[in-house]
């Protein structure tokens, strides 16, 4: 396999860096263990654009991968690809991979002949937990659903859901199953942004389940007249 020529000894850094999972965040983005590329994602969580590659990939989860390419010497960087040294842990197609398996796996930036631009590290693992965080469609943040939601006949709240593994943040967006044992509730699940929109339809109780990643957690809500 042949590594493109850059900064440093390429092959001590491929040595050293295999060991361990190289995160040099610099503002949105990740540097990768050779210092040519920035590779950043798209936010699974919360409210911003972009964000690094700053945590482990929930198993089962996938993100969108961006790299940007900064190569001495050359003022136009080659066309590049995406590859997982481990397919047994990191699935890739085009520039999204899916955690496919625990472990550890090298993503690889190649150019069409096979070269390797940089790399990066990323970590797979199950999760244990969703961490669920509601919130009003502005952004206005509601109690903790440690305590039942209350909403009032016609108010909507969004659900983001988090995937841990213990204490230890997951990335990635995943498809969940949603059930609602009420017709009190409407709830209808977004994967692309890791969330669910509550609508309140009538009074009543309710108990909305949520089941992703290999978790089921369940919240109550109360609506209102």
């Amino acid at each position: 396999m042949a590594v493109a020529s850059g900064r440093g000894d390429m092959k001590r850094h491929l040595l050293t860096a295999s060991l361990f999972l190289v995160l040099l965040c610099l503002s949105c983005v990740s540097q990768g263990a050779l210092q040519q590329t920035d590779f950043e994602t798209d936010c699974s969580t919360g409210g911003c654009t972009s964000r690094p590659l700053d945590a482990p990939l929930a198993l089962g989860a996938w993100l969108d991968i961006a790299v940007t390419v900064e190569l001495d010497n050359t003022s136009t960087p080659p066309p590049t690809s995406l590859r997982a040294a481990d397919s047994a842990v990191l699935g890739v197609s085009g520039a999204r991979i899916t955690g496919a398996g625990g472990g550890l796996s090298a993503l690889l930036v190649e150019t069409p002949d096979g070269v390797v631009v940089d790399f990066f590290h990323i970590w797979v693992g199950p999760a244990t937990r969703l961490k669920l965080v509601p919130t009003r469609p502005d952004g206005t943040a509601l109690p903790s659903l440690e305590q039942v939601l209350v909403l009032a006949a016609g108010e909507q709240a969004v659900v983001e859901r988090i995937p841990y593994a213990n204490s230890q943040l997951l990335l990635g967006r995943s498809d969940a199953v949603v059930t609602v044992d009420s017709p009190a509730v409407d709830a209808v699940n977004d994967p692309n942004a890791n969330r669910v929109l509550l609508t309140a339809a009538a009074p009543g109780d309710a108990t909305v389940t949520v089941e992703a990643l290999g978790v089921t957690t369940s919240f109550q809500v109360r609506v209102t007249p």
